[in-house]
This record gives structure tokens, sequence and C-alpha cells, in this order.
């Protein structure tokens, strides 16, 4: 491979320190606080279970990211230049692998996709529902089944279109991080961390993170760093002003859901 492909393959720093720091705050940031990950430790019969857990993901999170630079960089060196690159995988299982075992890596990296997307859609759905649409309504009952596989359904079908829009992954995970971590990493932790905080705050500061991400992303575009820096920096400061303002009779001091 070091006969065939560029230096810079070979080096960890070869994107800068810049870039670096900010896919670390982005995926660190934003997997800390993803549906997906606190759905699997809640459901732990321990505390001692979640942190092993927890731990050995990280462990094994670090080893799955190396054997993934390892299979792109050894497809880069055997395969044609590729018109789309998200397709590398796809193409190297085609030509490494025989027919059978081909199908069951793609029915597993499939599998894989859809867990951590069920999860996410069934969160956002019943968020919408429990949190937005029943309380705006002022329900103080649950919703129904029903009304869950409607919101659930409506959800799925934009998924859907969205990820049919779009062309670049890397781009598409950028746009979700940079939202995830400007919007709404400071409330869900400071509704874990710090007892002033307020409902209002969480509130303001989703919206104010969530519109500044907007804006810098359509400013500066996708591969620029100022809109993850700049909405999570308003965040703070939006939720620390407006829970320390506001009046102290409603504090997050709960876990998120």
């Amino acid at each position: 491979m070091r006969l065939h492909l560029p230096a810079g393959f070979f080096s960890l720093t070869h994107i800068g320190g810049a870039k670096i720091l900010s896919f670390f705050i982005l995926y660190f940031f934003g997997i800390i606080i993803g549906q997906d990950v606190w759905q699997r430790v809640f459901t732990a019969r321990s505390i001692p279970v979640a942190r092993g857990g927890g731990i050995a993901v990280g462990l094994y999170c670090l080893v799955y990211a190396i054997a993934g630079a390892l299979i792109g960089t050894a497809g880069r060196a055997f395969l044609p230049a590729l018109a789309d690159p998200d397709s590398a995988f796809a193409n190297i299982v085609n030509v490494v692998l025989p027919v059978g075992l081909r199908g069951l890596v793609l029915a597993a990296s499939l599998a894989a996709m859809m867990s951590t997307a069920s999860a996410c859609l069934l969160a956002s759905s019943t968020v919408l529902l429990e949190d937005v649409y029943l309380r705006l309504r002022r329900v103080r009952s649950t919703g129904s089944v029903t009304q869950s596989r409607i919101v659930t359904f409506a959800f799925g079908v934009l998924m859907t279109a969205v990820a049919s829009t779009t062309t670049d992954v890397i781009a598409a995970i950028t746009v979700a991080y940079d939202l995830l971590v400007g919007a709404l990493f400071t409330p869900v932790l400071g509704a874990m961390l710090w007892r002033r905080g307020t409902s209002h705050g969480a509130l303001a500061s989703i919206a104010v993170g969530g519109i500044a991400v907007v804006v810098l992303l359509f400013a500066r575009g996708i591969d620029s760093d100022l809109p993850i820096y700049g909405g999570l920096f308003l965040s703070i400061a939006t939720y620390i002003i407006v829970s320390v303002s506001s009046q102290p009779g409603v504090k997050l001091t709960t876990a998120p859901e």
C-alpha cells in the first residue's frame, strides 16, 4: 500500500489538528448524548454493567475505526478511482469476498445501520408526540399506540426522503452532529450535572443553538468548523443566562428519557 498511495494515507495528523479537534468535539460529545447509547445504558441490570459495557464499547470503537481505515486504504490501493467514494466498502466486498459471504457482510452492515436509525427514529417520534404535541394540547395522559405509529411512520418517510437526496455520507453525518452537539449537548448534560438549570434555559438553549448552527452552515458551508463551535458556545451561554435569570421553580435534575 505504501508503494501505491501518497504518504498522507499513513499519517495520523494528515488532516490537520483543527480538523481532528472538530471531529473529536462532534463525535465524542455527540455520542455522549446519543439516544442509541442511552437506550443501552438504561437497559443494563446494574451500574457496574453499564460502566463496564461503556468502557468496552469505547475500546471496541477504536479497533473498529482502525479496521475501517485499513479497509479503505487497501481498497484505494487495488481499486480504480471511484466516482463515489461512499461506495468504496460495497465495491471492496464485491471484489474480495465470495458469493454468499458477500451477502452476509452487506446484510450485517445494513443491520447495524438500521439499529441506530431505528433507535433515533423512535426517540424522535416519542419526543414529538409526548413532549410537544400532547403538551401543546394540554393532555396529561401518554399517547396511544396508534398515535405513536402514525408519528413514527411520518418521521420514517421524512428520513427516507432526506436520505435519498443525500449524496455525501460524511457531510450528512457532519450536519446531524452539528445540530446534535450545538443544540442538545448543553441542556442534556446540564440536566444531569447542574441543579440550577431550568426548563426555560434548556428550551432557549436548544432554540438558540439550533438556529445558530443552521445559519452558520448556510453562511460558511458544511466543511466549516464554525457551526459547531458557534452553536455550542451560544447554547452554553444561553442555558446559563436564561437559567440564572428565570424563576428557579422548575429544575432539570433528571436524566434524559
